[in-house]
């Protein structure tokens, strides 16, 4: 739509705008912070399965995703070793 594709021309401007009164001191703590903020999201999935996994195994519950998980689905579902 017109009104998104205005939108997003201004707001495109306003991060030119921002981005060009920064000092390269200020424009490299900013390229760390996204650097930093994607290593954590990853250590941060990576504990979610970790517990995940730890969780199913106590549990004694098949994991979803996990290639046993996936055949005992299809085996209740009819279809068999074979195929």
């Amino acid at each position: 739509s017109k009104y998104y594709k205005t939108q997003k021309q201004e707001a495109r401007k306003n991060l030119s705008s921002f981005c060009s009164d920064l000092t390269d001191v200020e424009i490299l703590r900013v390229i760390r912070s996204f650097s930093i903020f994607s290593a954590l999201a990853n250590i941060a999935e990576d504990v979610y399965q970790t517990h995940e996994q730890r969780f199913a195994k106590i549990s004694n519950k098949l994991q979803i995703g996990s290639l046993e998980k996936s055949l005992k689905n299809l085996k209740s579902k009819g279809i068999s070793q074979d195929k």
